[in-house]
């Protein structure tokens, strides 16, 4: 059975394989300064500086009963 971070690992690594996507994060991004902000999603692309980020979130989660009331996580991102 795979855990949270372990799946969440995985679609950050095989996000950051497509070109030019820009700046892959694991979880949400928060800063109070935008510029500081804007940072944490700035990439060079061409030898242009471009604002290309992304998050992978979690958007909920459930336990369910599966054969022999063993309980398993199915985690939707």
């Amino acid at each position: 059975m795979s855990t949270y971070t372990a799946i969440r690992d995985g679609i950050v690594t095989t996000l950051k394989t497509v070109t030019n996507i820009g700046v892959v994060h694991g979880r949400e991004r928060y800063n109070a300064d935008w510029s500081k902000y804007l940072n944490d999603f700035k990439t060079t692309i061409q030898g242009r500086e471009q604002i290309r980020g992304w998050t992978v979130t979690r958007e909920r989660f459930s336990d369910a009963p599966n054969t022999f009331w063993e309980y398993a996580r199915q985690h939707t991102f």
